[in-house]
């Protein structure tokens, strides 16, 4: 496993201890932590499969810009 799959694999795990915590918790699992756990799952397959995951990590960076203010509150709400 090479740093950029490290790296995938990690923010993948991350995301879904997000919505697991959530899930364990009863709260509703917000748009933007759904999506985050779909773009980390995208860009670790694509790279895997040797397509173009870069494009699909700006999508994530993208998506994740928009949300990053209900992000934050988030986690100063519920820290990791």
């Amino acid at each position: 496993m090479d740093d950029m799959e490290r790296a995938s694999a990690e923010c993948l795990h991350r995301a879904e201890r997000v919505v697991e915590q959530l899930e364990l918790e009863g709260t509703p699992i917000p748009i933007w932590a759904r999506k985050q756990l779909e773009y980390a799952k995208a860009v670790l397959e694509t790279y895997r499969e040797g397509g173009d995951w870069k494009a699909k990590l700006n999508e994530s960076i993208g998506f994740q810009n928009r949300y990053q203010a209900e992000i934050d509150a988030h986690f100063q709400k519920y820290p990791t």
